[in-house]
């Protein structure tokens, strides 16, 4: 398999088994959406209080299981890195390089909040623009030299 291969078929996972150290030492995992760079950087977001966020700013050392979700085609790929918070190009890049499954980007979240609501959706668009503001977004460089 090539570079240009396995970054095909990483791309081609939208959904990936993401594993962290949690407090006292027990391993934890989670389903994320996620997007990939050029340079094999994962990318994923959570809502800033939950387990997985909480565990990769305390243990920044990740693992992730891609693919095997579709029948008869059961390739994976074991991916292992180290996690950090952009602020830069990838948070910022254009198209955002941000998981497939957030329907609305911060910036997005941004103009909802500043936008007159009517008094039927102006609770629940507030409660999504603040869950939305909420999020962040976690980058994992490889530890491992792509082919």
């Amino acid at each position: 398999m090539t570079t240009a291969d396995l970054l095909v078929f990483i791309r081609s996972q939208h959904l990936a088994v993401q594993a962290s150290r949690g407090a006292g030492e027990t391993v934890q995992a989670a389903l994320v959406g996620i997007a990939v760079t050029d340079a094999f950087e994962l990318v994923f977001d959570s809502l800033s209080a939950t387990r997985k966020v909480r565990n990769v700013r305390a243990q920044p050392h990740v693992a992730f299981v891609l693919g095997g979700w579709q029948p008869g085609d059961e390739r994976t790929v074991q991916y292992e890195g180290v996690a950090d918070e952009p602020s830069g190009p990838v948070a910022r890049s254009d198209p955002p390089v941000v998981p497939y499954a957030r329907p609305v980007i911060p910036s997005e979240a941004r103009d909802l909040a500043e936008r007159p609501l009517s008094r039927l959706h102006a609770r629940y668009e507030r409660s999504l623009v603040a869950t939305l503001l909420d999020m962040t977004i976690i980058r994992v460089c490889p530890r491992w030299s792509a082919p």
